[in-house]
């Protein structure tokens, strides 16, 4: 069947189908004894439904027995999955007593040294221990002990021994059972120190998660305060804003005035992440440092030089990656020279009412190295007259994916803008919650698969 994962479907029923962010799925030692329970329970549920069978045909009262064992423990499993693992631990105990009071009453049903059932109280002690801790391990242990020690004086017709035929047990079953005994023991301590040394494991690997969230949450508070603002000098107002799909993103836009020119420019590192993250943040460093310091006014120049050295960092960091990004120079009578490939430019004309767009055939950052003098051919323009709009994006938004699995496209952003200028061309602010409306209302619940951005631009004077 298309889509069947088994190993998936596994897993999620190991988690008792519990949704994600879930509290127990949170917690480490949590999950660890949910999944214990659900994955011991359903192994005992397949284990000894197939041996009914055989069972019924040698003793039919402990195959009936062990019928409604099955049976409980499936409603339990069940009762977990359907109640959102609440109880669970109390649910799983109720489970292991049962299996206990089944395991002695064969025992003692059947009436022979060894108990047929007694290896089952070496499994109890390392199953209690993973759920319940040292004490009630130790508890179980010592009650199996007490419970099959009748079973030395058991003699061969059944019955007890006879007080004055005591001294005639036979030797072999005391140090059966001593060797039982000390083999639990053991088996006890070797859980304590197990399950000693996991704990401190566990709670070592959570102050190690904890402290690189604050450093994710750091870096994501970082990257979204170095994101411009509009501060309502010059000839354009403009909004932007970038939602990583994870803590950090690769997506990246800045505006930058100079002394003659406004700039625009729009990004997206492949992948997400932290590596992609700090991949932007060096673009956004070379670009900063061609316009502010070096002075230059060419798009296709600047690009040429930012590409260059995005191309030698990530070969000496041995990484595969690469930006789309677009370079737009916006001057006071609105003339727009641009240059980079990327998504298609968006323009939104004020006289006709109509949306535009404009390709951008230039080159990928990162891809190889690129000779300086190429200039004039990695360059476009258009032109903007007073009140139009220009709309910037990256494909988290074209890419994005309904239930059905169509892409919201192009289209779907023409159809977003259109819906936005209708209600409000002249705010940005509602322009853009619009298109942000109309896209979540395409994906439904679906979550974000890819960090999107969206920087609106308007030539107000």
């Amino acid at each position: 069947m298309k889509g069947f994962d088994l190993q998936r479907i596994f897993g999620r029923y190991l988690d008792a189908f519990l949704p994600e962010g879930h509290p127990i799925l949170e917690d480490l030692a949590a999950r660890r004894k949910l999944r214990i329970i659900m994955g011991v329970g359903a192994v005992v549920v397949l284990i000894f439904a197939t041996r009914i069978p055989v069972i019924y045909g040698h003793t039919p009262l402990v195959a009936h027995v062990v019928a409604v064992m099955v049976s409980v423990f499936v409603l339990a499993l069940g009762f977990i999955i359907w109640n959102r693992a609440r109880y669970y631990l109390e649910i799983g105990f109720f489970m292991v007593l049962m299996a206990t009071g089944v395991i002695i009453f064969n025992s003692y049903h059947i009436g022979t040294y060894p108990p047929v059932n007694l290896p089952y109280a070496v499994v109890m002690v390392i199953l209690l221990h993973f759920l319940y801790g040292r004490w009630i391990a130790l508890l179980v242990l010592v009650i199996q002990w007490v419970v099959h020690f009748p079973f030395v004086f058991e003699d061969e017709i059944g019955g007890l021994y006879s007080p004055d035929r005591a001294e005639s047990v036979p030797f072999w079953r005391i140090r059966h059972y001593v060797n039982v005994l000390v083999a639990g023991i053991i088996v006890w301590l070797i859980s304590e120190a197990y399950d000693r040394f996991r704990n401190e494991s566990e709670s070592k690997l959570q102050r190690l998660q904890a402290m690189h969230q604050q450093e994710l949450d750091f870096a994501r508070t970082l990257q979204q305060e170095l994101l411009p603002s509009d501060n309502g000098v010059g000839p354009y107002r403009y909004l932007g804003m970038m939602r990583p799909a994870v803590q950090v993103g690769g997506d990246y836009f800045d505006v930058i005035p100079t002394r003659k020119y406004t700039w625009f420019a729009v990004g997206d590192v492949t992948g997400h992440g932290v590596q992609a993250g700090l991949l932007a943040m060096q673009v956004r460093s070379l670009l900063q440092y061609c316009l502010n310091v070096q002075g230059m006014d060419r798009p296709a120049s600047v690009l040429i030089q930012i590409n260059n050295s995005f191309f030698d960092s990530i070969m000496r960091l041995y990484q595969k990656s690469f930006m789309t990004f677009v370079l737009l120079r916006m001057d006071n009578r609105g003339n727009v020279l641009y240059a980079g490939s990327h998504l298609r430019i968006i323009v939104y004309r004020k006289k006709t009412g109509k949306l535009e767009s404009y390709s951008t055939q230039g080159f990928w950052l990162g891809v190889n190295r690129l000779e300086q003098n190429r200039e004039r051919n990695l360059e476009s323009q258009f032109k903007l007259e007073t009140g139009d709009l220009v709309i910037l994006y990256t494909d988290g938004f074209t890419e994005a994916e309904n239930k059905e699995g169509r892409h919201f496209g192009l289209e779907g952003l023409f159809r977003a803008i259109e819906v936005g200028l209708k209600s409000n061309e002249e705010n940005l602010e509602a322009l853009q919650a619009a298109v942000l409306k109309e896209f979540r209302a395409f994906t439904g619940d679906r979550e974000p698969t890819d960090d999107l951005t969206l920087l609106t631009i308007r030539r107000s004077g």
